[in-house]
């Protein structure tokens, strides 16, 4: 039987809740810690994934030849709307499309990290 998307989803989210949690052996106390999420919002309320933004750019950079969304949705672990919405963001100065046959390929022009602006 093959796990399927949503299965992948909840698991990687569970090993994320589970790398927040802590218990301490000595006196079995429980601990959490907060993490920064995945997306953040813009000046104008939108969401933009920036940690997604951040692997799809780097995966673009480490494949200069140019991905077609495809390509890229299978070498960035995160959702296909995420990665959509990513990609679409990026385009504001970021990467380029270019017609490839029936396909778009995907190139870097910039390297987009997360905290930088």
């Amino acid at each position: 039987m093959t796990p399927t998307t949503n299965e992948h989803h909840l698991a990687y989210q569970l090993r994320r809740l589970a790398d927040t949690l802590a218990n301490n052996p000595d006196n079995h106390a429980l601990t959490w810690a907060l993490e920064t999420p995945d997306t953040a919002e813009s000046d104008d309320g939108t969401i933009k994934p920036t940690a997604v933004m951040e692997k799809v750019s780097r995966f673009l950079e480490a494949n200069p030849q140019g991905m077609s969304k495809r390509s890229v949705r299978a070498g960035v672990s995160a959702s296909n709307e995420m990665i959509d919405l990513a990609l679409e963001l990026l385009q504001n100065g970021y990467i380029a499309v270019e017609p490839y046959g029936t396909a778009h390929l995907h190139t870097s022009t910039k390297p987009y990290r997360e905290g930088a602006r």
